[in-house]
Parts: C-alpha cells; structure tokens; sequence
C-alpha cells in the first residue's frame, strides 16, 4: 500500500474462493479476481459476494462478448472495477476486447486502470493486413462498421485447416 499499487491480480490460486475473499475483506490494496472467473459458478460467487474489487473479462475465456459484457455490467452495477484484456488473441479477439472495453464505457474503469489489449504483437503472425497494436497507449475504435479489421486471405489460407473461402460465400 505504501507504494500505491493499483490492485494485485488473482492473489492465489483460481478455485480458492476462501482465501481469495480473506485477502480481499483485508488488503489495503485493491484485488482483482481473472483465472477465477473462467468458473461460472466461482464466477457468480465473486459477483454476489462482492469478493473482488476489480474484476479481469477476458472475451474469449468467459465464453464471447455477450457473456463478458453482461458479467461486466453487473460487476459495476455491484461496484467493482472491469477491466478488459486479451488472452494472446490475434487482432480478431483484440478488436472484439476493445469492443467490449468501448461498450463497458469510462465507467468500467472506475478509477484510470489501463485495459489490457496489447498481446497481438506477441504471435509470430496474425490473419489481418494490420495488426492491431496501440499506439501511445491507446487503440482506436473503427469509424465504419465491423470490429475495424480487414482480414488477410493469405495469412488466414496458411493457418486454415480446411477451405474457408467456400465457407464464407456459402
């Protein structure tokens, strides 16, 4: 606390509820709860009992936007902090995150807390022409319709395991 740390994510391990919700009622420091919400029932355990302070929504880990951002909504309806990351996705999951992230609005925050939607740079490749990467911190929301990402044929045909481009005009 002396250091003014934001929040302490995911203090122990996922499926101790107890101890994570010991450490929450008596940490000066705000705590955050992510591998636990993978659990739809810990999941909800955490929501009703306000056992975190800051919740982590991973799209593709709590099952797609939708359920995130219902998830989402009610965690700051219950005060909590939602934060958006990704979870090593190509720039397709990243561009559905920060549509999560814009959706949740200023209000998920709760305080200045950075969402976490850099993880693009980290694959070997990706399927899109652009690789969605911040810039000074921040990405940018897309002005036409569509989650802003215009995919590469030739990239996605080298990770295919089966013929898309029948798939896609069917």
């Amino acid at each position: 606390a002396p250091y003014r740390i934001e929040w302490l994510e995911q203090p122990v391990l996922p499926r101790d509820f107890e101890a994570f919700a010991r450490i929450h009622a008596t940490s000066p420091i705000r705590i955050g709860a992510d591998e636990s919400l993978t659990d739809p029932a810990l999941r909800e355990r955490i929501l009703e009992q306000q056992a975190a302070s800051v919740v982590v929504l991973k799209p593709m880990m709590l099952g797609g936007i939708r359920p995130a951002l219902e998830f989402g909504r009610r965690a700051i309806d219950r005060g909590m902090t939602a934060v958006v990351t990704t979870t090593f996705d190509s720039s397709a999951g990243t561009a559905m995150a920060l549509h999560l992230a814009a959706a949740l609005g200023d209000v998920a925050r709760g305080t200045d807390v950075a969402h976490g939607l850099s993880t693009g740079e980290h694959l070997a490749g990706d399927i899109v022409a652009r690789t969605l990467t911040p810039v000074d911190g921040r990405l940018a929301l897309p002005s036409s319709p569509g989650l802003g990402i215009e995919v590469n044929a030739d990239a996605l045909d080298a990770v295919a395991t089966a013929s898309w481009s029948d798939w896609v005009r069917a």
